[in-house]
């Protein structure tokens, strides 16, 4: 499967995954929550995806607790800058709680 994954596999991907939450946030009543959620450290299927999304619909990053030891969403990435609120979102390492790794994120549709 590795032999496989190449970037412009990612950049698929990638289009996908803007169109699903794009879609999600649109059809969630204002006030309600869509959870984004990867298994993936990839920021052009996470943090990338959370820019794209903020940019188009009215939604914004929540913050949220989880009792499992992460990272924040980094805000930049090979030159390209995201949305300084998705360090909300949460990278959770392997080796922080010897578990595989995923992103996840919550967000409040605003409108």
């Amino acid at each position: 499967m590795i032999d496989e994954w190449t970037l412009e596999r990612t950049k698929g991907v990638t289009g996908v995954q803007k169109g699903i939450l794009k879609r999600a946030v649109e059809t969630t009543r204002e006030g309600g929550t869509v959870v984004y959620s990867t298994c993936t450290f990839a920021p052009e299927e996470n943090e990338a995806v959370l820019d794209f999304v903020l940019g188009k619909r009215p939604c914004r990053l929540v913050p949220f607790d989880i009792p499992l030891a992460h990272s924040p969403g980094i805000t930049e990435w090979q030159g390209e800058s995201f949305d300084p609120t998705v360090r909300q979102a949460k990278r959770i390492y392997p080796h922080q709680n010897d578990t595989g790794g995923f992103f996840c994120a919550r967000l409040e549709v605003t409108g």
